[in-house]
C-alpha cells in the first residue's frame, strides 16, 4: 500500500476536505512517529500495533561472499509488534487489511487508468486497445467484488487464490494499456 493509497483513502474518509489537506495530515503522522522513533521513545497506535527502538548487540556474523567472519557493530532497531486486532486476524486466516487493501487497488488502478485515458488523446487503433483495456478492468473489478465476500469466509487458501487472480488480472491490463500506449 502507497501513501498515495492511503492518503485517497483519507480524502475518501470525508473528514478532510481536500487531497492537500489529507498529504499534510499523513505527513505529520509520519513525521511524528520518525521524530518520536529517533528520541527513542515507543510509538503506540492503538489497535494497530506499536513501534518500539530496541539496542542490538555487538555480534559475530559472516561475510556471503568470502564466508570470512566480520564483526556487526551495535545499533538500534525499531521493532513492530501487532496490535490484538491484527494478531486475531491472523490467527483466523486473513489479511488483517483484507477487503480494504484490495479495494483500494483496484480503485487506484482505475484512477490511474482514467487519468491516462484524459490525458492523451489517441488514435483510433490505439482507442480500440484502450477501451478493451477498461472494459476488462471494470468486468475484472465487478467479478473480484462479486467473489470477495464468499472469499472472505473461505479463509486463507481463498485469500491466496484471489491474489494470484487479481496479480494475473493486473498483469494482462497492465500489457494492454502497454500496447495501447505504444500506439501513441
Amino acid at each position: 500500500m502507497s501513501k498515495r493509497m492511503i492518503v485517497d483513502g483519507m480524502l475518501e474518509s470525508g473528514v478532510f476536505p481536500n487531497k492537500a489537506a489529507a498529504e499534510t495530515a499523513y505527513d505529520a503522522v509520519v513525521e511524528s512517529l520518525v521524530e518520536a522513533l529517533g528520541a527513542a521513545q515507543d510509538v503506540e497506535l492503538r489497535p494497530f500495533g506499536s513501534f518500539r527502538v530496541v539496542e542490538r548487540k555487538a555480534r559475530a556474523g559472516r561475510n556471503p561472499r568470502t564466508g570470512e567472519s566480520v564483526t556487526i557493530p551495535a545499533r538500534r532497531a525499531v521493532v513492530f509488534r501487532a496490535g490484538a486486532q491484527m494478531r486475531e486476524a491472523q490467527r483466523q486466516g486473513q489479511e488483517w487489511l483484507g477487503l480494504k487493501t484490495y479495494s483500494l487497488l483496484l480503485e487506484s488502478q482505475v484512477r490511474e487508468a482514467r487519468a491516462f485515458l484524459k490525458r492523451h488523446k489517441v488514435q483510433a487503433k490505439a482507442e480500440r486497445y484502450a477501451k478493451e483495456a477498461a472494459e476488462r478492468l471494470t468486468k475484472l473489478t465487478d467479478e473480484a467484488s462479486a467473489r470477495l465476500k464468499d472469499y472472505g469466509r473461505a479463509g486463507k487458501p481463498a485469500w491466496d487464490e484471489l491474489r494470484q487472480g487479481l496479480e494475473r488480472a493486473y498483469g494482462e491490463l497492465k500489457s494492454a494499456f502497454l500496447k495501447a500506449r505504444d500506439k501513441f
